[in-house]
């Protein structure tokens, strides 16, 4: 069983050592500052030019910056790296921002209109007297039209006469079959 322990170990210090080799390859790699590795060949797009390779063994243009530092110094837009603040005060694109899902109810639909009345009675009382037991009122309207009138008569279309006492007269408001008194003076 010693034995199987000490190969295991073995094959382990050998992972170890072959990973702190590649370790090692690569960060020599990295080191040489004019070697870019798989990006040498990488296509290089100019902003007014199409892509177009870079020839082998060549190396890429890197820009410089515009306080003419080394070609390592990146110059960074940290305009463009802002984000948009909604009006909410948090970031537009926050994913952990608070959201509601509450929809107001829609405003309350209009009661229903007012029920329509008849107009005011146009006419004025001007006399009366009695023919044979029929009763007869005369009336004038607001255009100085006079009528003489009795019980269950029209009057021009819209009004009907129901009755007559001592003290009114009773009309009926034919559009709406409303009811309307015109009290008599005494």
């Amino acid at each position: 069983m010693a034995g199987g322990t000490r190969l295991r170990s073995l094959a382990l210090f050998g992972a170890l050592a072959a990973t702190l080799a590649a370790t090692a390859w690569v960060e020599k790699r990295n080191a040489a500052p004019d070697d870019f590795g798989p990006v040498a060949h990488a296509a290089v797009r100019q902003p007014d030019e199409t892509v177009r390779p870079v020839p082998e063994g060549a190396a890429p243009a890197v820009e410089t910056p515009r306080g003419g530092g080394a070609a390592g110094d990146a110059q960074i837009d940290l305009a463009r790296l802002k984000r948009e603040i909604a009006p909410s005060g948090h970031p537009a694109d926050d994913a952990f921002a608070k959201h509601t899902w509450y929809v107001p109810p829609p405003p309350p639909k209009p009661g229903p209109p007012p029920k329509p009345t008849a107009p005011p009675l146009p006419f004025k009382f001007m006399g009366r007297f009695t023919e044979g037991g029929k009763e007869v009122v005369f009336i004038t309207n607001s255009q100085d039209r006079n009528f003489a009138v009795s019980r269950g008569d029209t009057i021009e279309g819209n009004y009907r006469v129901e009755s007559i006492t001592d003290r009114s007269m009773t009309l009926t408001y034919l559009p709406l079959g409303q009811q309307q008194t015109l009290p008599f003076p005494q």
